[in-house]
């Protein structure tokens, strides 16, 4: 890298501490998770090193195994890696010592979840102090109206301000964020003015990545510079496409940004999921998990049983825990934790249900969690469901006898964030049938019909990673009913049942008369009476829209007025 003051024991050293420990609430091991073709973490340090006032770039962790990778990054790049042995929380102390052992006069301070560092703009910053020797911090002004310094994640000063504000810090919420009292106390820290690039102006929206639509942004941006556009991914090229695509910011415009003092909380969602259950409710769970944690700032685990499903949900950032309740779960692998006793390790503030649709749970199952516990079930409208404090049914309903505590419906069906992406492809309708079948029979029965059709036919027997695209691109989806029903309807795919129970039929019929629509059976004995009927079916009236926001909205009202009051 292009250092210029090199001398450890030069007083004007500066030094980069990136701030990173693996153990994110909100997504777990982000710093490891890849933006286009490299890690969030070697973002930040190839521009960095792109830097001409830096002496050297630490990484600064916290000495716990969870954090070992990142020491290993360290060295494999040739950093220094500093390891705090105090509280994890203690971010300002962290810091302090850092700056301390390395002999940094000037400290620049780089969050570990900023992958778009503007290496010129730390360096005006740090020539800023090199050339006011009386001035603490520089001090970035803000733009015209409504416009902001994009350089989020970033953060200059002398170590003596740190020094001083990490003395000044004496409540767990000042520790444990990156010196919120130089914003509280400015009277303490001398600032000068530094100059920034017009370019780097825009309206204040999120350049970190603290969650999965978070990373998803990235991930768009990067795809549009490099891809398309055939430019270097870096702030200038982002704040430039954002001008042009100002729909791009839709993507995390919803996430909320923690304040300092901001209680929060965990919450444990338990769902039936794999190949008894199917993925179903897994999907939909986990969309709505992830907007909590989006939209409230909570930590989400899961409780599962099966190892695909485990594996989704530490894809999208959450951790997994091996279990099940009211029933015995699988066989647990070595490499998961469980929890022998669901809440002798853990506490949750909530726990949410998401319990297959054809399983009960026992009077008293309740009982089975502490009672300060919040209880809400997912789409189970048993009886036993009634000792919850709140039911939430996403998908049409038998409302009529229920309680106040018992909500749900059309208004409140989740759309995953999968299924909304692609909705562009949905104008294309290129594949016939798309079927989700796992009856050898049925799966006979399809490929005849569509034979004798001459339909274009795609049948998937599990988990698909491509669904929600060949989902959009068909013109019909047959399966036994479940919650794609309605993922096809909102894709103005037809969904068509081939029961595999009278329970199905059941649903499904009871769902055909609710969404509008007359019903779309195939019969397994007499099959072709039905398949023409189908084929001139009118296209779609019915909309559905995404009501996840709704019901997350619900669980907030729930978690103020009986949680953290």
């Amino acid at each position: 890298m292009g250092a210029t003051h090199n001398s450890l024991n030069n007083p004007l050293r500066a030094v980069a501490f990136v701030v990173a420990r693996l153990t994110s609430s909100r997504l777990s091991n982000k710093q490891f998770r890849k933006i286009g073709d490299r890690p969030l973490i070697k973002w930040i340090v190839d521009n960095l090193e792109q830097s001409k006032e830096l002496d050297e770039i630490v990484i600064t962790t916290v000495a716990s195994p969870e954090n070992i990778p990142l020491q290993n990054f360290a060295k494999e790049n040739g950093l220094s890696c500093f390891r705090y042995e105090g509280d994890v929380d203690h971010v300002t102390n962290r810091l302090r010592k850092a700056a301390e052992k390395y002999n940094a006069e000037i400290c620049v301070l780089i969050s570990g979840d900023c992958p778009l560092i503007h290496s010129p703009a730390i360096d005006q910053m740090v020539q800023c102090l090199r050339q006011n020797t009386s001035a603490d911090i520089p001090l970035i002004p803000t733009g015209p109206k409504g416009m902001y310094p994009a350089l989020e994640g970033i953060a200059v000063a002398r170590r003596k301000a740190w020094q001083v504000a990490d003395d000044l810090s004496d409540r767990p919420e000042f520790k444990e964020h990156f010196f919120p009292i130089m914003s509280i106390r400015p009277e303490l820290f001398e600032a000068v003015d530094c100059c920034c690039d017009e370019v780097l102006y825009f309206p204040k929206h999120r350049l970190s990545v603290d969650t999965s639509a978070d990373l998803t942004f990235m991930n768009k941006l990067y795809d549009e510079i490099t891809v398309k556009n055939k430019n270097k991914f870096n702030i200038p090229s982002v704040l430039s496409l954002l001008q042009q695509r100002p729909d791009l910011l839709k993507i995390n415009q919803h996430v909320h940004q923690r304040g300092v003092a901001e209680k929060t909380g965990k919450i444990l969602f338990v769902v039936d999921a794999g190949a008894i259950f199917g993925y179903g409710h897994l999907m939909r769970s986990t969309e709505l998990a992830m907007q909590i944690v989006e939209r409230l700032g909570w930590q989400v685990d899961f409780m599962v049983d099966d190892e695909t499903s485990a594996l989704l949900v530490e894809d999208n950032g959450m951790r997994a825990l091996w279990g099940a309740v009211g029933r015995e779960p699988a066989e647990q692998p070595a490499h998961r934790q469980g929890i022998s006793d669901l809440f002798s390790d853990h506490y949750y503030n909530l726990a949410v249900l998401d319990v297959y649709c054809r399983r009960d749970l026992l009077p008293g199952w309740r009982n089975l969690f502490p009672s300060d516990t919040g209880m809400i079930v997912l789409n189970n409208a048993g009886d036993w469901a009634e000792e919850a404090d709140r039911v939430i049914v996403p998908e049409v309903f038998e409302e009529e006898g229920r309680g106040g505590q018992w909500m749900g419906g059309l208004d409140y069906i989740i759309i995953r964030r999968e299924i909304r992406y692609a909705k562009d492809k949905a104008e294309n309708k290129d594949i016939d049938v798309l079927a989700y079948l796992q009856l050898p029979e049925h799966v006979m029965l399809v490929k005849k019909i569509a034979a004798d059709e001459n339909l274009k036919l795609v049948i998937i027997d599990g988990f698909s990673h491509d669904f929600p695209n060949l989902l959009a691109r068909s013109r019909f989806f047959i399966s036994g009913f479940g919650y794609s029903f309605y993922e096809a309807i909102y894709l103005n795919t037809m969904p068509i049942t081939l029961p595999t129970s009278d329970a199905h039929m059941e649903a499904a019929l009871f769902f055909y008369e609710q969404v509008g629509l007359s019903p779309l059976v195939i019969d397994p004995v007499n099959d072709k009476a039905s398949w023409p009927a189908m084929a001139n079916v009118h296209p779609l009236e019915r909309k559905l829209t995404d009501g996840t926001e709704r019901i997350v909205l619900e669980i907030a009202q729930f978690i103020s007025d009986k949680i953290l009051i």
